[in-house]
């Protein structure tokens, strides 16, 4: 198993569209900040989890970890590398195990880079323009890099049902960018249990109950989109 993880990590290490995704989310965090000029400064000295900024990043950075964990398991099947690596372990359920656990470590460190650039440039960018920064949470900071590798779990687990990269891309996309908001505005309450909204309050969590409801929601769709890929992939030809 020892061996199975330090392949998988190896893979994602190897991508050019991990290290695209790492790019892209540093990115994200820097101009979020930079980008909107008087309106990001106005808001420096609130809290950083009612920043417009931060709600940004993390509206986001959901996106493109969860293509990040699309793309870890299909591109399996679009480049052919899916027979050698059940070779190399046959068990396929073991085998989504250790691709979900290595891409989830993979964007949860990914997010957490790209928490510290966001945390660096806002402080620049305060101190700059004379403003005292606003409180910056640590359940605010923590649970914006948890939503990192959660989100990359749920890619897989979606990638592993749908076999194909383009459907669970698009898939995946309208969800978080249409459907989700459409259903919190019916569901009222509930709609805190909706993935989408679960992965907006980790970046948003002010205080640890928050925190933990939405790691527990979003960790339970991880869970059930995995073994539902593990069922799927179980009867289909390789």
């Amino acid at each position: 198993m020892g061996r199975g993880l330090r392949s998988e990590l190896l893979k994602l290490r190897t991508t050019r569209s991990t290290w695209g995704v790492l790019a892209g989310a540093v990115a994200i965090a820097v101009v979020a900040f930079v980008a909107p000029g008087e309106n990001a400064i106005a808001e420096l000295s609130e809290p950083f989890h009612e920043q417009q900024s931060t709600f940004f990043i993390g509206f986001l950075l959901r996106v493109i970890l969860l293509v990040l964990g699309v793309r870890a398991v299909t591109d399996e099947w679009r480049y052919g590398t899916l027979t050698p690596s059940l070779l190399a372990l046959p068990r396929r359920g073991a085998f989504l195990v250790l691709k979900t656990a290595a891409t989830a470590g993979a964007g949860l460190a990914i997010t957490a880079l790209a928490t510290g650039a966001m945390v660096l440039t806002a402080a620049a960018y305060a101190q700059v323009n004379d403003v005292t920064l606003g409180e910056v949470s640590f359940h605010s900071l923590a649970g914006m890099a948890l939503s990192g590798g959660l989100w990359a779990a749920i890619g897989v687990g979606l990638g592993a049902m749908l076999k194909s990269q383009l459907l669970a891309t698009v898939v995946g996309i309208v969800w978080l960018m249409g459907v989700d908001d459409m259903l919190r505005e019916r569901l009222g309450d509930l709609a805190v249990y909706l993935p989408g909204q679960a992965g907006l309050a980790l970046v948003t969590a002010p205080g640890a109950a928050g925190l933990t409801r939405a790691i527990v929601t979003l960790l339970a769709y991880a869970l059930v989109m995995l073994v539902a890929g593990v069922m799927l992939t179980n009867r289909r030809d390789v």
